[in-house]
């Protein structure tokens, strides 16, 4: 009796390990931006409201001369992973499975024309060592704490925290969490800086699905 409840047991836990890693929650489909809260977006040059940068970040946004953008090069730069806080776009959910066990990799933030791809590593592989190469949508990984996911990105190039133009440099972490209420997804993000930033810089942005 005791063998065939202990066989039970086993085929149950290996059953439910099968079961994958989104079904905990699903963020997958398209969450345009409700646009209700303030996303520092700035419309005037070298506008500092609120972002708490340092002697050096100031000194960087100051330097800034508007008129490049004149360039044909220097239009339609690609922004960091945390323009997805302050663009004006919404998000593009989809995930990303292995192909022979059908478990999640990967939740993948699809890009624009100015915003690389995002994709959160689920699979527990480490972040890169610092030597390696930037790219402007970094690297990122994912771990679910409770039913918020919470994602880091390290690894991408100095870009715009905002438009106009404060920076974060190639050495910030991004760190930012998925929680979903029924049809609305709350998007909370902390950026650090030790280069150009005196404190993390906080933002929350709201989306709802679009069905």
């Amino acid at each position: 009796m005791l063998t065939r409840l202990a066989a039970a047991v086993l085929i149950v836990a290996a059953v439910l390990s099968a079961v994958p890693v989104f079904a905990q929650v699903d963020l997958s489909g398209w969450w345009a931006r409700r646009g209700q809260t303030d996303n520092s977006y700035a419309r005037e040059q070298v506008d500092l409201l609120g972002v708490p940068v340092n002697e050096d970040g100031r000194a960087k946004a100051l330097s800034y001369n508007i008129a490049s953008l004149s360039a044909t090069e220097r239009q339609c730069q690609m922004y960091t992973p945390f323009y997805a806080f302050t663009g004006p776009f919404p998000l593009q959910i989809s995930i990303e499975q292995d192909p022979v066990t059908q478990r999640l990799l990967a939740w993948k933030i699809e890009g624009w024309i100015d915003r690389d791809v995002t994709r959160i590593w689920m699979d527990g592989r480490p972040h890169p060592s610092k030597h390696a190469p930037h790219t402007h949508g970094g690297f990122t990984t994912g771990t679910w704490e409770g039913d918020a996911l919470t994602a880091v990105t390290t690894h991408f190039k100095l870009g715009d925290i905002k438009r106009h133009r404060v920076f974060s440099s190639d050495q910030a972490k991004l760190t930012y969490r998925f929680n979903r209420h029924g049809n609305i997804l709350t998007l909370t993000g902390f950026l650090e800086d030790p280069v150009y930033l005196a404190e993390p810089y906080v933002l929350t942005e709201s989306f709802r699905l679009d069905t």
